[in-house]
């Protein structure tokens, strides 16, 4: 018994470091962007979000900036225009056009529509965006030479993506635009890859050591019997 009882409070001493040691999830997104990309509406931009994290990893926030890009794009998502006109006056606001899995995607009011007219920076909701999923987005992105954009233009855009999901703590991973090789001319797309820590458990790592050491101190009772 003596032997039994040591050999359950080594057990709980190496438990210990387990404690300690956080575990983590792959996290990685892909934002592509495809120039005049919607059949019904040849003046639309197409955004196609993918997530590609392990499962229990969900997006939560995609954030596109693009004050850095060539030219000054900005998103024109009303009809009508003080700078961004070239001849029309048709803007395209940000919609959900398509996709694979229910990402939750939290569909922009009219007052978000108005705050992205002319702005070069948008931020995405999702409540259910997990691993597998993607979503495409048509709205129009102008600049102040022409009213379309080519690949080269958004090498200095970039896109945060943000990951959070039951048991992990959240993480925000940034990254640039680059041309697709060997893709369309007018394709370009931005990848975050990262971890994210799983969040230890310490009540029930508590719980099955505190078992554990119940175990040691009866078999120390019963030998000294």
């Amino acid at each position: 018994m003596i032997r039994k009882s040591h050999t359950l409070a080594m057990a709980v001493l190496l438990l210990a470091p387990v404690a300690t040691q956080a575990a983590t999830l792959d996290v990685g997104a892909r934002v592509l962007f495809i120039e005049r990309g919607t059949p019904t509406n040849p003046l639309a931009d197409l955004f196609i979000i993918s997530n590609s994290s392990d499962a229990g990893a969900n997006i939560v926030d995609v954030t596109i900036d693009l004050t850095l890009a060539t030219d000054a794009p900005v998103f024109d998502t009303l009809d009508g225009c003080t700078l961004y006109c070239f001849g029309q006056q048709t803007g395209y606001p940000v919609v959900a056009v398509g996709g694979m899995g229910d990402t939750g995607f939290v569909m922009p009011t009219a007052a978000d529509q108005v705050a992205w007219e002319e702005s070069p920076t948008i931020s995405l909701n999702f409540t259910d965006f997990e691993g597998g999923e993607s979503l495409v987005l048509a709205t129009d992105v102008d600049d102040l030479v022409n009213f379309f954009i080519t690949p080269d233009q958004l090498i200095a855009a970039s896109i945060a993506v943000t990951f959070d999901g039951p048991g992990i703590n959240a993480v925000t991973l940034m990254a640039n635009f680059s041309p697709v090789p060997g893709g369309p001319k007018w394709d370009a797309a931005a990848t975050v890859e990262g971890m994210a820590t799983v969040i230890p458990v310490p009540g029930a790592l508590l719980l099955f050591s505190s078992a554990l050491l119940g175990l040691a101190a009866r078999g120390r009772r019963r030998s000294t019997a």
